[in-house]
């Protein structure tokens, strides 16, 4: 690997002050870069509230104390780590999830606000948007008087049945070193999810969230069970006290925002001067953009709490009103990153509402055209370097063709699953077009995106050994504060 190495001339004499030298080095411009990054992807992880365990005996020697000291932080640690791993790759998909979230939390808080002015138990608390948002993300957790149930007694060799036996044996089971969950399987719900599930063959799955002691509902779930006599009360906790909860690092989110304003600051001045960028500070300028976005629908929802507000249930549903729970059951755009196992028993997103499929629809396409508009605008900004230099030719070209790509495909693929979801009750000749154009949806999501997508994120590194002179030429920008 050849290397430059640049020599500053020194003050000839004491008392005076010395400015930033005109040029920077390669790793400065690559380190500040990940910085904002790094920064970005951190600051907005709201993720949800973890399942809690049951206390251990006391350790019994010095090494098991500090065993489980290392465990407690590292679970959770890993857990945000390997989230923030799958944000750097697919950075859209926290915009699309906060939408979701957001849209969903405001229907649900104003169907709440609607219900307590005519029927407002006098232990509840006045109902807010943070309230909501603090249910969606799993801080409310409903606990029925146990009904033991031993799984090993549970018969049956079908799929559904071993499904059911393995889920309850990961929750009995919980953590090495830390104990199991705060969960126990449920006789009269597992006998209600065992009914739902031989009706719902297909979806099977979801009711094995609510076959234990302990339901982790959606606000829009909270205002049933409440409705039905589930619960006497919705919960007794203020806005001020969920804030209160809250760990949200205020440090970390002004050292994004002074980064990326420095960031936007050095690239319009190198812009106005004639001074060449990298490929990755304009990748680095699409992080910063669809974090932004995203904060903006996550300022009112609380930040890596750890443990949940319990609310006591005053009896278990019955079938009919376990369906409707059921029917409620939060949506997933995308399973656990690296195919982890979930650290929450269950995943709030968006929440249908009565089992009312016309509004859940509603809520689905928020969040899914919100993750589109995320992959529009994150390839949007990687076509800036248009005309920046690059090491051929050739990569030139595969640059605008993929950052063209990024850009259109979305809104192509969009466009066609609009179209495929209008005709797909039809018959003929459009039900066929339909399931050509869900093809296609594929190819292009399964395919030709992800190519492009990993081009832009390679060649945004390797054009950083192939940067034209002037991109070293520093401005008065270096003297602004900011990390790297």
């Amino acid at each position: 690997m050849r290397s430059f190495s640049p020599e500053c001339t020194l003050p000839s004499e004491d008392g005076v002050f010395v400015q930033d030298p005109n040029v920077r080095s390669t790793m400065s411009i690559v380190w500040s870069s990940l910085i904002i990054i790094f920064l970005c992807t951190w600051s907005i992880l709201h993720l949800n509230v973890p399942p809690q365990l049951r206390p251990l005996p006391p350790p019994k020697s010095s090494w098991e104390s500090c065993r489980r000291a290392f465990f407690q932080a590292w679970y959770p640690f890993r857990r945000k780590a390997l989230w923030m791993i799958f944000v750097m790759l697919v950075p859209e998909y926290p915009l699309g999830l906060a939408i979701g979230k957001y849209w969903s939390a405001r229907l649900s808080t104003s169907r709440i606000l609607e219900f307590q002015r005519s029927e407002k138990h006098e232990s509840e608390a006045e109902w807010t948007l943070t309230h909501s948002l603090y249910a969606d993300m799993g801080g409310f957790v409903l606990k029925f008087e146990p009904s033991p149930l031993d799984m090993g007694d549970v018969v049956g060799q079908d799929d559904t049945s071993k499904g059911f036996r393995e889920f309850a044996n990961r929750h009995t089971e919980g953590y090495p070193h830390l104990g199991p969950f705060d969960w126990n399987p449920h006789k009269d719900h597992y006998e209600l999810a065992r009914r739902w599930s031989r009706t719902f063959v297909h979806f099977a799955g979801a009711s094995r969230f609510l076959m234990g002691d302990a339901w982790t509902l959606t606000s829009a779930q909270l205002l049933k069970a409440r409705q039905y006599g589930i619960i006497a009360a919705l919960p007794d906790i203020s806005e001020a006290q969920i804030r209160d909860k809250s760990k949200g690092d205020m440090l970390v989110k002004l050292l994004a925002l002074v980064q990326v304003i420095w960031l936007c600051i050095q690239l319009a001045i190198r812009a106005a001067t004639g001074r060449e960028s990298s490929q990755i500070e304009i990748a680095a300028l699409a992080f910063a953009v669809c974090s932004f976005i995203t904060y903006s629908h996550l300022v009112f929802q609380p930040k890596d709490i750890q443990t949940p507000t319990t609310i006591r249930a005053t009896r278990s549903p019955d079938y009919d009103e376990f369906k409707i729970f059921m029917a409620m059951r939060p949506t997933e755009l995308v399973t656990t990153p690296f195919g982890i196992r979930t650290y929450a028993m269950s995943s709030p997103m968006v929440a249908d509402f009565s089992g009312s499929p016309r509004l859940h629809r509603k809520l689905q396409l928020s969040a899914g055209y919100g993750f589109l508009a995320g992959l529009t605008v994150f390839g949007a900004i990687h076509l800036i370097a248009w005309n920046l230099h690059f090491p051929t030719q050739v990569e030139l070209l595969l640059w605008r063709v993929s950052g063209l790509g990024v850009t259109a495909l979305p809104l192509m693929a969009g466009s066609i699953n609009f179209v495929s979801d209008a005709w797909e009750d039809s018959h003929g000749w459009r039900k066929q077009v339909s399931v050509v154009a869900d093809l296609c949806v594929g190819i292009i999501g399964l395919v030709v995106f992800p190519a492009a997508r990993v081009y832009l994120l390679v060649e945004a590194f390797r054009s950083t050994y192939y940067l034209p002179p002037s991109t070293y030429i520093s401005t008065w920008v270096a003297n602004i504060p900011h990390i790297g």
